[in-house]
């Protein structure tokens, strides 16, 4: 990663601040204890208390995921800070959720946090509790 100078440090500051585009982005990313389940037709996809906050999706550790649910999707995504995302299906009996879950195999230095963890999509009927 190269260093800006403080010109180019504040003129980036100053575009981010009036919601232009900036040469970085701002984002949050915390680790959180409290056990956390992913549950789709009141089975259990994941559990665990070593989750991962990014930008308000939480993110499971992979040794979590109960394979039996999930199926290898062919979409890919590309995010400009974390990289390149792959997803999954989750099955459940004859229920279905294309492309629910993502991970970042190779993420960007500013996302290393996630290396090895998944992330369900918001809104497609997997609850998190």
């Amino acid at each position: 990663m190269s260093l800006l100078s403080r010109e180019r440090f504040s003129k980036s500051l100053l575009a981010y601040k009036k919601g232009e585009p900036a040469l970085f982005r701002v984002y949050s990313c915390k680790t959180d204890s409290a056990t956390m389940q992913a549950i789709f037709n009141g089975r259990v996809l994941a559990e665990s208390d070593d989750i991962v906050k990014v930008d308000g999706n939480p993110y499971f550790p992979r040794e979590a995921m109960n394979t039996e649910f999930y199926r290898e999707s062919s979409l890919t995504t590309a995010c400009g800070w974390k990289g390149t995302a792959r997803y999954w299906d989750v099955v459940v009996g004859d229920e279905e959720i294309s492309n629910a879950v993502w991970a970042y195999d190779t993420p960007k230095p500013d996302a290393e946090k996630i290396r090895e963890r998944f992330a369900f999509y918001p809104g497609k009927g997997v609850t998190l509790v």
